[in-house]
């Protein structure tokens, strides 16, 4: 007689964070603790090029959607944000992924407080940053693609694990 394989309630994956420095991902990843959000898994680039092809083959490779947070460092940033998108768009539909841009640079927005990956931010800043327009930008594209996530897995229709 078979085994049934055991089942499991299918969960939605977590958002995949690309950045451009492990210091932005250790920024990010502070700013998002005690938030009602799923903790999502992030990934440091080495260099404005990198992270592209990074988000990209996230995208391609995983069933998982992608913020994208890219600092302006001075380009025009309705212009950066198309032209990453659109670089995104070759290979995955745009429901699965968002583009933030920053400008200023999200140093800039931290004000320098954090200068290595094991700094960390005063509680009170926390509060203070998390009502940044573009940090609220930021959460605002991971709570789109968290709840998206969310809504494509119907809870209570389980799913054989494969083994």
């Amino acid at each position: 007689m078979n085994k049934p394989h055991p089942v499991e309630t299918p969960t939605a994956a977590a958002i995949a964070v690309v950045v451009e420095e492990a210091r932005d991902a250790h920024i990010l990843r502070t700013l998002l603790t005690e938030l009602p959000l799923r903790a999502p898994r992030f990934f440091a680039g080495q260099g404005r090029m990198s992270v592209i092809s990074l988000a990209r083959n996230i995208l391609i490779q995983e069933p998982t959607s992608v913020v994208l947070a890219y600092d302006a460092k001075g380009e025009e940033v309705n212009r950066l944000q198309r032209e990453l998108s659109s670089l995104l768009e070759l290979v995955s539909s745009p429901a699965r992924f968002r583009v933030v841009v920053f400008n200023p640079s999200l140093d800039e927005v931290v004000g320098g407080v954090v200068h290595g990956q094991n700094d960390a931010i005063p509680e009170k800043m926390k509060a203070e940053l998390r009502r940044h327009p573009q940090i609220e930008n930021f959460l605002h594209s991971l709570r789109q693609l968290q709840s998206a996530s969310e809504e494509e897995v119907q809870p209570g229709a389980p799913r054989a694990r494969a083994g």
